[in-house]
């Protein structure tokens, strides 16, 4: 069953693939759980990385051949499809166990309550919506034992892991690449399944460190987010905004046209989308009976849930978030200026004179560490009131930097409070006149000046500022 070439040339390129991304020191005295082990050649690979495993397989014929082969591998019989991984590991192993699976997503949850680290590989289907999946069934000593099993899009798999606590790089790269298998296929959105079509996980869970190595791990992420505005040039955005990170697009999926989407994804293949159902907020804010009708100020909900999701394609340090109907010329300018900064950095509608909205910051473009970014949309989810202003976004976020002064800034003065924020936050400054002008006209495009940059530093900005 295990013992021809095809699979041992598969095994060897998924550990070619650890050895590039992951130094071997990594691996030394961790505990490892195979799951679907088959006879445990994947799982003999790790111990030659010095890690104690233990191998697990439903069929006892496999156990045997396993235990004969590898004695050093602690091998035992186990159920994925009914029962629970009964001890915590520092690493679990999951090489397409999961599309054997009928229940592939509880499989996958249980896996990621049980270890820190997460190597994974699926077969997928080819589709864009985090809730795809198609069932199959299946025949074979080497299929799912119970007849059934899974193909999810990579979204799916994503939102799992995104939602049990995990960051992932998804390693699209030929190494892994044999005849019977590619990993660096582009999606074309068919919503069909490919049995030559993989996917692989690097994961790790959150607040612990990244294992892969440094060179691989990008340094910036632009996540723009929003509906798809034609009137925008948008592939001249994409194009531009290639050059300086990975573009992440997070869309509304029940408004836009899939097929130029579709377009999209074929003219760029290394643009990562994540696609959001508008009418699912709509609905979801009805059930907690916070609705009043889709209207700019709850519109800002969308945004925070949007954004929100598309940290899922995040692993960079850092983060530039935009609006999708928006162009920004020198970006890059943008980026070299903000990315060695402490601080927030945002454009010139960052307060609209501070007597107008005092906890308005530009939810038009704006940057920094990624756990701070993260955690300014986390805020504003945890604290949204329905049919408020874009302060949601941004004031709980603000709060809580005060917290940790002790100072309630409802009770500060103008003055008072424009000095706080300064000490806080740069400002990149954006000629307003051409922000607001472009979701509207179509050949207008906002130049970023490098002569523009402005600290907040300067009270006069704050209290008179570049205000058009």
């Amino acid at each position: 069953m295990f013992n021809n070439d095809k699979y041992f040339i598969w095994n060897e390129s998924r550990f070619n693939c650890i050895n590039k991304y992951i130094n071997n020191s990594f691996f030394t005295n961790k505990n490892v759980l195979e799951v679907g082990c088959g006879f445990g050649d994947n799982g003999n690979n790790f111990t030659k990385l010095n890690c104690n495993v233990t191998s697990t397989d439903i069929r006892k014929n496999f156990i045997d051949i396993g235990k004969q082969k590898y004695p050093h591998i602690n091998f035992n019989i186990f159920d994925a499809e009914n029962e629970k991984i009964n001890k915590f590991y520092d690493i679990i192993v999951d090489y397409s166990l999961s599309n054997h699976l009928k229940n592939f997503d509880l499989h996958l949850i249980d896996v990621c309550k049980n270890c820190n680290y997460l190597f994974l590989e699926l077969e997928v289907s080819d589709a864009l919506y985090d809730d795809f999946i198609i069932t199959n069934e299946e025949y074979g000593e080497d299929q799912s034992f119970y007849k059934i099993g899974s193909k999810p899009s990579e979204n799916y798999v994503d939102r799992i892991l995104s939602e049990n606590n995990f960051n992932f790089k998804v390693i699209k790269d030929s190494i892994l690449n044999t005849n019977d298998h590619k990993y660096d296929w582009c999606i074309k959105n068919t919503n069909k399944y490919n049995p030559s079509q993989n996917r692989y996980w690097i994961c790790w869970k959150n607040n612990i460190e990244c294992p892969i190595k440094n060179e691989f791990i990008e340094e910036v992420s632009i996540i723009l987010q929003g509906r798809i505005n034609k009137k925008i040039n948008l592939e001249k955005t994409i194009s531009l905004y290639q050059n300086h990170g990975t573009v992440i697009l997070s869309l509304y999926r029940d408004l836009e046209d899939i097929n130029y989407i579709n377009h999209l994804l074929k003219k760029f293949p290394n643009i990562q989308i994540v696609n959001n159902s508008y009418f699912g907020y709509i609905n979801e804010l009805k059930g907690k009976n916070m609705f009043r009708n889709i209207s700019y100020l709850d519109n800002c909900y969308y945004q925070i849930k949007t954004t929100l999701i598309a940290f899922r394609k995040v692993i960079s340090k850092y983060v530039i978030k935009s609006r999708l109907d928006h162009y920004y010329s020198s970006i890059g300018d943008f980026i070299k200026w903000g990315i060695d900064q402490k601080k927030i950095i945002s454009s010139s509608v960052f307060v609209r004179g501070v007597n107008y909205i005092r906890y308005h910051l530009s939810d038009h473009i704006f940057g920094g560490k990624k756990d701070e970014i993260y955690k300014i949309f986390k805020l504003a989810l945890e604290n949204y009131t329905p049919g408020c202003p874009e302060v949601n976004i941004w004031k709980p976020y603000i709060f809580y930097l005060a917290s940790f002064e002790n100072i309630n800034l409802d009770h500060l003065d103008n003055l008072s409070y424009a000095k706080w924020m300064a000490k806080k936050f740069y400002i990149y400054c954006i000629n307003r006149h051409f922000e607001y002008k472009l979701p509207y006209a179509s050949n207008i495009v906002t130049k970023l000046n490098d002569n523009d940059k402005t600290k907040t530093d300067s009270l006069d900005y704050f209290l008179n500022g570049c205000d058009c």
